[in-house]
């Protein structure tokens, strides 16, 4: 039962009560947004995930490549592979989104994730970094295997490629991380706050 039905039965409490459940229901939509975040960024470390997989492969290849036990034409074909997965690691950080908002082709730098509902809306906000994957952020564009010379420099810029997706991957990590530490705070204050609103507007029974 209620205590409270009305404002003539206690127009203090009844206010306040009301406040509270608003802010209850604001806490509840902020641990959704918390999982909705935790979950686009398990998308975004999956793409990472399979760029990674390319790239190590691509330096396999160019180690290949740069041996001179190697023909030009041997050398043609390992390039064809080597290309090929190039324009893998551009497909996937194109095609990487979620609900619409692409998280590796470099359209979206940050996101800001809603845990909150204070009066400081930059308090409320936990800013994600998304860094791009494609072979130009990653400084790839135009590399190949067709010579040794080129196979040798491929294999430096494909040792700092992997370098930097390891630090984007980091970067969502840590917000993941964030946001799960986030959740259960949450989670607390809204049964802290439920419990407040009840002790004004329900019986004591």
């Amino acid at each position: 039962g209620r205590r409270v039905l009305s404002a003539r039965d206690d127009a203090a409490a009844l206010a306040v009560g009301a406040r509270l459940e608003g802010e209850t229901t604001g806490l509840k939509q902020a641990q959704i947004n918390a999982g909705l975040g935790t979950s686009m960024l398990h998308v975004a470390d999956g793409g990472m995930a399979r760029i990674n997989e390319a790239l190590t492969r691509m330096k396999s290849l160019a180690v290949q490549a740069g041996s001179d036990t190697v023909s030009a034409s041997g050398r043609s074909a390992i390039n064809m592979e080597f290309q090929a997965l190039a324009s893998e690691i551009d497909r996937i950080s194109a095609d990487t989104d979620f609900a619409g908002t692409r998280l590796l082709d470099g359209s979206t730098g940050a996101v800001d994730i809603k845990v909150g509902t204070g009066s400081d809306p930059s308090a409320d906000e936990l800013p994600v970094g998304l860094s791009p994957t494609t072979t130009s952020a990653l400084s790839l564009g135009g590399a190949n295997v067709l010579t040794k010379a080129n196979a040798d420099a491929a294999i430096g810029a494909i040792n700092n490629a992997i370098d930097t997706v390891q630090v984007a991957r980091t970067q969502v990590g840590a917000g993941q991380t964030r946001l799960d530490v986030a959740s259960a705070s949450i989670a607390t204050a809204i049964e802290n706050t439920e419990a407040a609103r009840s002790s004004l507007i329900d019986l004591d029974v």
